[in-house]
C-alpha cells in the first residue's frame, strides 16, 4: 500500500528534475558556451 505513495513521490521528483534538465538544455541550445561553463563549474 505504501509503495504506491513512494512511487508517486519519486515520479514527482523525477518530473521536477526532468523540467530542470529540459530548461538547462533549452538554455544550452541558445547559449552553448555559457551552458558548458556552468556544467564545468557545477558537476
Amino acid at each position: 500500500m505504501s509503495g504506491k505513495k513512494i512511487n508517486r513521490r519519486a515520479m514527482r521528483r523525477l518530473d521536477r528534475n526532468a523540467m530542470r534538465i529540459v530548461a538547462k538544455l533549452s538554455v544550452a541550445l541558445k547559449r552553448p558556451g555559457k551552458a558548458v561553463d556552468d556544467g564545468a563549474e557545477k558537476p
